[in-house]
């Protein structure tokens, strides 16, 4: 009886301790890591380098002398698919889906995530007013440049 009760309390204090794995790598991105990847331009062109696919902005990331930026706006207008770590992005709409399926019909995804402070939904003491929250920004567009801010 000793012996069981002592492999239960093992086996509990295990799921105790790895009960909050916390990851290094931001939740809104698609691939766990920044991945070799190439955009094919309309034009025909074709760019390479180390992306990932940005949830929150709905932009893809690239990942350039240990800094992460998002491509501009006049970039994402050329761009005719995307591909990365054996996915195949294409824009329609103004969105990137993910192309996931051709058969009788085809299949896409579209990657969407909300960005939520920690004080959100709570009510009473402790909790922050409407009238003393910010609005948080991902990017500052200045002369056609967009600098990208950093996210939580």
């Amino acid at each position: 009886m000793k012996i069981y009760l002592l492999t239960v309390i093992a086996i509990l204090i295990g799921f105790i301790g790895h009960s909050q794995i916390k990851s290094s790598q931001s939740q809104h991105y698609i691939l766990s890591n920044f991945s070799q990847g190439s955009i094919l331009l309309k034009d025909g062109t074709k760019q390479t380098g180390i992306l990932n696919f940005n949830a929150l902005s709905k932009n893809f990331a690239l990942k350039k002398d240990n800094e992460i930026v998002g491509l501009s706006q006049s970039v994402i207008n050329k761009i005719d698919t995307v591909y990365i770590a054996n996915r195949k992005f294409f824009r329609k709409d103004n969105t990137f889906y993910e192309f996931l399926l051709k058969s009788n019909i085809e299949l896409y995804v579209e990657y969407t995530c909300d960005l939520s402070t920690a004080t959100e939904g709570r009510s009473g003491y402790g909790s922050s007013s409407q009238t003393a929250s910010t609005t948080p920004l991902m990017s500052i567009e200045n002369q056609g440049n967009l600098y990208a801010l950093e996210l939580p």
